[in-house]
């Protein structure tokens, strides 16, 4: 090639910037045809690998995203589960962000579901009949808010449930329950801070310096738009800061369990138990509905996995379980404000705490329950609030992938040769792999779903075992895409740095230009700046316009959710 580049009288298939033949080298010449490339370079001729060149580029555009990722929300059982995690997120961006928007979107709506709970609660009509129970009510909110992350269930087994909403001494349960959650929820670390700080200040400066000094050099563009890809895991991360996770694996069944509780005992005069809680509880207590399997593999799927990166195959099972608690505070609440015991009798505002004292039946009625009353997980009737939540997390994951992959393709696609080639095509791939990820593992999940209805109902037949199979399968096959998508990620990043790229085939764009590909040979930097600038400003700004516009979105929905 350098001898094509230097050789003054060269002739042989030169062709200007549309990829037209020109007869001679001169300012119209901007490289040769690709079967030019081919003859005098050979097929698969690549060049020798420069370290001082690998060393810049990855330390520069993919040692800052690679150290930023360990800020993912992990929080899973084994090293095997967070691995998958953290490929969840690296291979599809739209899962990671579906799975966060639910996160805030639920979190926002138990909080105004709770304000109006809250409100009659600190009303003189209830507030003076039972001057404690809004804390309970507060405490019972950030426990729903907090929740997210595990497969949490309610049980009325033995009247517990209504004995944790209802009896007289559990406030502080509740409110003990509240304290460690908070203390145990994950927040600003200088871990963190610096590795933000790093990637920013890192693809910030090398942007400033490819855009002062290196203005039009093609491959420097490239480099450019490699690293762009990763520019999503800055809102990502902090958004899942803001939204807040527990830092550690079992934290909420620890915080659940670690305090006893009183339950209201079948004895008809109002006496109580104190003993370890079974009301909410993160894992099984026992095997109701049972949990199918297909092939030893689990039909339930992610939805009992705990982590945040799982989330995404839990919003219809947290509703539920939100919606039994919610109701319950609710019907107490009503039966406080109209001054009915649970006893039965007369109330005495001298006996505040024996208003709300009886059986374990009485309990359980006085809250909108009954005792040993199964409280199904799954539930066929989907509100069209969940239905429109999902939507619009849906929309908010493809504008996330896109709004990232889409430069980085874009600045690729422009540079020339321009055309679908080695680089823009991987980004392609990228992009089209992880959004088939994303939707393929939320039907995987809304397939389950259907599957443990039917478990649940005991509704088995042809249809169940097909559910079966393909709630698996469509969970599988989801994974194995997420988990290539994020190896590919990284290794055609790694191709840009060692020149894996610098072939006739790929320089070519042979991908899409077929036979009419060519390679710029003849052109400088400074002669493609005015061109450069507008391509390379297009893609970062769309870059940054999405990051800053998804940042605001998680910041100000947080902040709501925190006044």
């Amino acid at each position: 090639m350098a001898l094509i580049r230097n050789a003054s009288n060269f002739t042989e298939g030169l062709v200007n910037g549309l990829g037209q033949h020109v007869a001679k080298l001169d300012e119209t010449a901007w490289g040769v045809n690709i079967s030019t490339c081919y003859k005098y370079c050979g097929s698969i001729r690549f060049p020798v690998f420069s370290f001082p060149r690998f060393a810049g580029t990855f330390t520069n555009f993919l040692l800052p995203w690679l150290a930023l990722t360990a800020q993912l929300p992990y929080e899973a059982r084994d090293a095997y589960k967070n691995i998958i995690s953290f490929c969840l997120a690296v291979g599809s961006p739209a899962l990671i962000t579906y799975s966060l928007v639910l996160t805030i979107l639920n979190r926002y709506w138990i909080r105004n579901q709770f304000q109006e709970l809250l409100e009659r609660a600190r009303d003189r009509g209830v507030n003076n009949e039972y001057r404690a129970f809004n804390e309970r009510v507060a405490a019972a909110q950030y426990l729903l808010q907090e929740a997210q992350q595990v497969p949490l269930r309610a049980s009325q087994d033995q009247g517990w449930l209504s004995s944790l909403i209802v009896v007289p001494g559990n406030e502080e349960w509740w409110q003990n329950l509240k304290n460690r959650l908070a203390h145990s929820r994950r927040g600003v670390t200088v871990s963190l801070a610096f590795q933000l700080l790093a990637a920013i200040l890192a693809w910030i400066f090398t942007v400033s310096a490819a855009f002062k000094s290196s203005l039009g050099d093609g491959t420097q563009g490239l480099d450019i738009s490699s690293g762009s890809t990763w520019i999503w895991l800055i809102p990502v991360v902090c958004g899942w800061i803001m939204v807040g996770t527990q830092y550690f694996y079992g934290a909420l069944q620890h915080d659940l369990s670690v305090d006893a509780a009183y339950r209201a005992i079948d004895n008809g005069n109002g006496n109580t138990v104190q003993e370890t809680q079974q009301g909410i509880f993160s894992r099984p207590i026992n095997a109701w509905p049972r949990r199918p399997q297909w092939l030893g593999m689990s039909v339930q799927g992610d939805e009992a996995i705990e982590g945040p990166a799982y989330n995404y195959a839990r919003v219809l099972t947290w509703w539920r379980f939100a919606t039994i608690v919610r109701d319950g505070f609710d019907a107490t609440i009503n039966n406080i404000a109209h001054d009915r015991t649970c006893h039965g009798e007369g109330w005495d505002l001298s006996l505040r705490e024996e208003n709300l004292t009886g059986d374990m039946e009485q309990t359980a009625a006085y809250c909108g329950l009954t005792p040993d009353q199964p409280l199904p997980p799954y539930i066929e009737n989907i509100s069209a609030d969940i239905w429109k939540r999902i939507l619009i997390a849906s929309l908010f994951a493809i504008f996330m992938q896109w709004g990232t992959t889409g430069p980085a393709i874009l600045i690729a696609y422009l540079t020339p040769t321009q055309g679908l080639g080695c680089r823009s095509g991987s980004y392609v791939l990228y992009g089209i792999f992880g959004t088939l990820a994303w939707a393929t593992l939320m039907i995987s999940a809304m397939i389950s779903h259907a599957v443990m209805v039917r478990e649940q109902g005991g509704n088995r037949g042809w249809r169940y075992n097909i559910l079966c199979a393909l709630a698996v399968l469509t969970r599988m096959f989801g994974k194995t895409v997420v988990v290539v998508n994020a190896i590919w990620l990284i290794l055609s990043s790694l191709f840009q740095y060692i020149g894996m790229f610098e072939n006739c085939w790929c320089q070519g764009c042979e991908l899409s230009l077929g036979a009419k590909g060519w390679i710029m040979l003849f052109k400088s930097s400074a002669d493609l700046a005015d061109s450069a600038s507008s391509q390379w400003g297009g893609g970062i700004a769309m870059s940054i316009i999405v990051c800053v516009i998804a940042f605001m979105f998680f910041y100000l929905a947080c902040k709501e959710d925190s006044d």
